[in-house]
């Protein structure tokens, strides 16, 4: 018996975690550690996924209808303003990339609305947020390689100027 009948009682090593028992005592405290973190991962993605679910229902209940691509643009505006935000950014502290995912996320609905007040046409959306994340993944690249570009011709000056 792997497990004696005693654990399995109200206070017991076992009680509510047999598993994680045995990954402990026959794995070592490594991979019990690992199951253990994984178990809560699991745990806390299938709580997420059900107030998703959730959300999803009481949406198409109060809209009256549901559709196969009812969450697809909302998906798009998200990573739009995700990529725009690391793009105005340009770091990889997570403090400045949550500061630039909301700077990316009020200046990408800005950019739509203002798109909007200029009379395009509002199915032209996907195009025109489209343009907008081309725009926001090529410009750091441009200034990074303008600003390369200066300062190599600073540094051949100098050069040819002590010369």
């Amino acid at each position: 018996m792997l497990i004696a009948p005693a654990d399995y009682q109200e206070g017991g090593k076992a009680n509510w975690r047999a598993i994680a028992l045995l990954a402990h005592r026959y794995f070592g405290s490594g991979f019990g550690t690992v199951y253990d973190i994984s178990t809560i991962l699991i745990l806390g993605l299938a709580l997420s996924n059900g107030l998703i679910g959730l959300a999803g229902s009481l949406l198409a209940q109060y809209q009256g209808f549901a559709d196969v691509q009812m969450g697809i643009g909302m998906v798009v505006w998200g990573l739009a303003s995700v990529i725009i935000g690391e793009a105005l950014v340009g770091s990889t502290r997570i403090g400045l990339l949550i500061t630039g995912a909301v700077m990316g996320s009020v200046l990408f609905r800005l950019l739509v609305a203002i798109a909007l007040r200029w009379g395009l046409n509002p199915n032209d959306l996907k195009l025109i947020s489209a343009v907008f994340v081309l725009i926001a993944l090529i410009l750091p690249a441009l200034v990074a390689h303008a600003v390369a570009r200066a300062r190599r011709a600073d540094a051949s000056a100098a050069t040819a100027h002590a010369a």
